[in-house]
This record gives structure tokens, C-alpha cells and sequence, in this order.
């Protein structure tokens, strides 16, 4: 039902409301009544026309199962989707105490990709479901670099001596990356050189520099901004600004993110209660192909239709309800006796079932009566079901009625039990 289409003409003339000369008699008021409804909620005239047609079906098929049925054999072709690639950046200031928001964050901005910076030395006391982290830990109490990649994905981590670095190679996108994650605290020496080998095609340096440029969304350059800028120069990567800066607290912008991609851009994200601003970087051209998505649901054709339809399982429900009391005195009744193996009185009885079963195999036409065999089969098939179910009651005192039918020529102790219990019954 989710896939909302029709088995109607599609080059068919529009028209609306539908027509109802293919519905029978019977089913014409109820969906007439269907269509008032339609009406008097005010929906707009394109869920209207989507809700239509599975109506139609609905009340054109004469039996449940049918329109069950072909609902269920309705072909929903599922194309394959390109992803664009979302990388997200954040200073946590503790994981501890924000790797709940950070999850939440994850999912809001569908990120694959994650860097986080000072996450300090709690990183792995929470682990964010389906994601693979890689994390080094940071040179001062509060540092620590985190890199978590979905599972989905393939990730290499790439082993480096550098402090407050973590490189990871990505693969299973449409081109493979490199991601770079910095933390630069105050007060480091950091020799941007030793990142040089790490530089290929693809590379995505982002993090926390704690440097300022005034071309990079800061109100002045300080002294690591225009070391790193020059170094960045040097390297032919590309500063990917963003339509806010990233700290709260001052209008600098510190959480940086440079690479030699094109197509790509930087957006702050308003979220979150660290002191700087989470930014996600998208790419248009890099991405992963999804194939086999669900079908988009629209919750409001499937509430309605719920609700059309509920008139039909609360009375289908009521069909099925049994009075309680007498549900529970018929339980109550045909509970006992049960088969006991080890009773000689019991055994005797089952004895005597067995030689009636070969009776009925043995003997067709004789040692019967004619008139009896179609009866002894169903009884004999009653008792065996309850033989293989012994505690239901309910199957026993049913059979206690109907063995006591059998024509036989000889009375035997399986006869006479079976009158008892049901005097006892009586």
C-alpha cells in the first residue's frame, strides 16, 4: 500500500472525482461516503486524487485477501540515489558530556563523516551506533582528536607520530578521500611540514587551528594565521569559508577547513551548547550510490487511509470476539481428563483408540457399518488431534460429543468411558 499507485490507464483523461461505475451496488455507497469525507476534512485536491485510487481498489475487490494481494504484488521500482557527501566538524569541549547532542547532530545533518576535536579523554565512553571511531589522544587535559566514519564505508586510518592528528583514507564513495582532523592548542609548536607527505589528491584538512585570518571570516590575522595560510598557499589547497564564524564567544573564526576539492561548501550549523558553532561541509560531486531505498512514505494518505478503513477491522474484531464467561466454562468443563502414561486405565483407552484406527484402515466396508465410515474417519481424526493437543479442553469435550456416534458392533471400555465423562459432563 505505501507504493500509492494504480492499476488505472495513466494516458486516461484526468477527471476527479473518480468515477464509481466499476464498483458493484453494494460497495458504491460506502466509498460514495468515502469521498464525502475527502471533502469535508479539506484536503487539497493532490492528496485527494492519490487517496482515490487506492479506495477504488479497496472497495472494487470482492475479498480481503484479494486486494491484500495486490497490494503486495505491486512492483515499486527503486532507483539508485547519489548521496552527496557530508562531512561534519566540531569542537565538543568533552565528549563525556555532549555524546548525546553529538549523536542528535549526526542525524540532523546526515553526516557520514565526522571530525571532533577536544573530546578529551572520555571518547570512548559512549559510541555512536554504526560508526567506526578512530581517535588519538591530545598532548594537554582537554585536547584529543576524534574521527568516526559510518559503517557503510570503508576506512583505513593512516599511522602518523604526529601529535593532535588523525589521517584516515575513506573508500566506497564515488572518489576516494583523505580526511585530515587537527586540534592546534594554544601554547603548541606545530610544524606544519611534517604534514606535507600526507597531501594527496582528495584531501580534506579540517579542525580546530585556534588561528585567525582576516580573509578567513576573522576581523584580523594573527601570527599562526599567516604562518598557515602561507603554508596552505604552498600546498594548493583552498579555504572553504562558511556563512558564520565559528566561535560564540568573539567573532573569530577558528575551525577551519581547507582541501584541494572543487565544488564544495562550507555551512554553519546554529546547534549545540559547546562554545563554538558545529560547521558541515557538503560536496556535490563526491558521494556514495544508494540502491534498494525504501519507498518515500506520505504519512498523511497513510493516516487517512487508516482511519477510512477502521470502521472495517473494528467489525471484522468484533467477529472474532467470544464471551469470556462462556469461553472459560467451556475450558472448564473439558480440561480433564488427561492421556496419563501411566495409568493402567488410560493406557487401556489408548490401547483401544490404536485398534480403532486400524479398525478404520483395515476394515473399509466391513465390521462397520457403510453408513459409518465417514463418520468414524472425522471422529478419528478429532481424537487424534486431541491425543497430540491432550491439555486442550476445549478439542477434548468436543470429541467426547462426537465418538459416541461410532456404530460399532461390539461395545468396548473406550465407549463406556466416553458415555461416563459425558454424564459427568451432564
Amino acid at each position: 500500500m505505501f507504493d500509492f499507485s494504480s492499476l488505472l490507464n495513466v494516458h486516461a483523461r484526468p477527471f476527479f472525482p473518480s468515477s464509481t461505475c466499476n464498483l458493484s451496488p453494494l460497495t458504491k455507497p460506502s466509498f460514495e461516503t468515502a469521498l464525502d469525507r475527502l471533502v469535508n476534512w479539506k484536503f487539497p485536491i493532490k492528496v485527494k486524487k492519490r487517496i482515490i485510487p487506492i479506495l477504488e481498489e479497496w472497495y472494487s475487490n470482492s475479498t480481503l485477501d484479494s486486494v491484500l494481494t495486490k497490494w503486495e504484488n505491486n512492483p515499486c521500482p527503486l532507483p539508485n540515489q547519489f548521496i552527496p557527501l557530508n562531512i561534519l566538524t566540531y569542537n565538543v569541549q568533552g565528549w563525556g558530556t555532549r555524546a548525546l547532542e553529538v549523536m542528535d547532530l549526526i542525524f540532523k545533518v546526515d553526516s557520514p563523516v565526522c571530525v571532533f576535536t577536544e573530546v578529551e579523554e572520555l571518547w570512548n565512553s559512549f559510541k555512536v551506533p554504526h560508526f567506526t571511531s578512530f581517535y588519538q589522544k591530545g598532548t594537554n587535559h582537554s585536547g584529543g582528536v576524534m574521527i568516526t566514519i559510518g559503517k557503510h564505508l570503508r576506512a583505513t586510518r593512516i599511522d602518523t607520530g604526529i601529535e593532535n592528528t588523525v589521517i584516515v583514507d575513506i573508500h566506497g564513495l564515488s572518489e576516494q578521500i583523505r580526511i585530515i582532523g587537527i586540534y592546534w592548542p594554544q601554547g603548541q609548536m606545530r610544524n606544519l611540514k611534517d604534514l606535507c607527505p600526507f597531501l594527496v589528491k582528495g584531501t580534506i584538512l579540517t579542525g580546530d587551528f585556534n588561528a585567525t585570518s582576516d580573509e578567513w571570516g576573522s576581523q584580523s590575522t594573527d601570527r599562526r594565521g599567516c604562518s598557515l595560510k602561507k603554508w596552505i598557499e604552498e600546498n594548493e589547497l583552498t579555504f572553504i569559508p562558511t556563512n558564520s564564524h565559528s566561535s560564540k564567544r568573539s567573532d573569530r573564526h577558528i575551525d577551519l577547513t581547507f582541501t584541494n576539492l572543487n565544488r564544495v561548501e562550507n555551512e554553519t550549523i546554529f546547534y549545540g551548547s559547546s562554545d563554538r558553532w558545529p560547521t558541515v561541509l557538503r560536496s556535490q560531486s563526491i558521494g556514495f550510490i544508494s540502491n534498494g531505498f525504501f519507498p518515500n512514505i506520505d504519512w498523511t494518505i497513510y493516516q487517512t487511509i487508516l482511519v477510512r478503513l477502521e470502521d472495517f477491522w473494528i467489525n471484522e474484531q468484533k467477529k472474532e470476539t467470544i464471551d469470556i464467561d462462556l469461553w472459560y466454562q467451556c475450558y472448564d468443563l473439558a480440561k480433564d481428563p488427561e492421556i496419563d502414561p501411566l495409568n493402567a486405565h488410560d493406557i487401556q483407552i489408548e490401547t483401544e483408540f490404536r485398534d480403532l484406527q486400524n479398525l478404520l484402515t483395515a476394515s473399509k466396508g466391513t465390521g462397520l457399518e457403510a453408513t459409518s465410515i465417514t463418520e468414524v474417519s472425522k471422529n478419528v481424526f478429532l481424537w487424534d488431534n486431541f491425543h497430540k493437543q491432550a491439555k486442550d479442553g476445549v478439542g477434548h469435550l468436543f470429541m467426547l460429543k462426537r465418538v459416541k456416534h461410532l456404530k460399532l458392533k461390539h461395545r468396548s471400555l473406550l465407549l463406556d468411558w466416553l458415555d461416563f465423562n459425558e454424564q459427568s459432563d451432564n
